[in-house]
């Protein structure tokens, strides 16, 4: 993801790394921020999925780095905001998947996926889950729609049908709305302190 994380980001990676899992591919998450420079609702995310994915600092990038090793950009296409910049030339295959504006700064790859119609890249990965029938759990099916609803400003702007159709298909995949806006109101609570 990109650096400082969001929740459209860290949903983007669980989702990507369940369906590298489904494909029995070995993933690592790589985020290099400082715990305390996260943002709390961030914090918990990486909290509640302890132990189920394999989460790395930039650092140990390299020493996974094989022939055959593919680096998946989500919820970021700019080179200088990630933290696997310095080992961008060490991989073959970078595939990039984001709804960002691109630029001189995006990255260099044949294999990029940028819709900036889209709400979210939490939108783009759920509809990459279906299709590869990945069963969710409704943790990881909050936390995809926790992303969506954070870059719709709560479904207010940058939605299509899609938007609403990927929103109800989570929710039918065991997403509660209350909690995903839950998460919202945590943050709050802690800005107000």
């Amino acid at each position: 993801p990109h650096n400082r994380p969001d929740f459209d980001a860290i949903g983007a990676c669980i989702g990507v790394s369940l369906i590298c899992k489904k494909n029995k591919k070995k993933n690592y998450i790589v985020i290099d921020d400082l715990q305390e420079k996260l943002e709390p609702e961030t914090r918990k995310i990486l909290e509640d999925i302890y132990g189920s994915f394999e989460i790395i600092k930039a650092s140990d990038v390299r020493e996974h780095i094989t022939d055959k090793s593919l680096m998946i950009a989500v919820d970021v296409n700019k080179d200088y905001l990630i933290s696997t910049r310095p080992y961008l030339d060490e991989f073959k295959s970078i595939l990039v998947l984001d709804h960002h504006k691109t630029d001189e700064h995006t990255i260099k790859t044949q294999d990029i996926f940028v819709d900036e119609k889209l709400s979210s890249t939490c939108e783009e990965v759920t509809r990459l889950l279906l299709q590869y029938g990945v069963k969710l759990t409704s943790d990881y099916a909050n936390y995809l729609l926790a992303g969506i609803i954070l870059d719709t400003n709560k479904l207010s702007k940058n939605t299509s049908m899609e938007t609403y159709s990927v929103a109800s298909k989570l929710t039918k995949m065991g997403a509660d709305p209350t909690v995903a806006n839950n998460m919202f109101l945590e943050d709050f609570e802690h800005d107000r302190e």
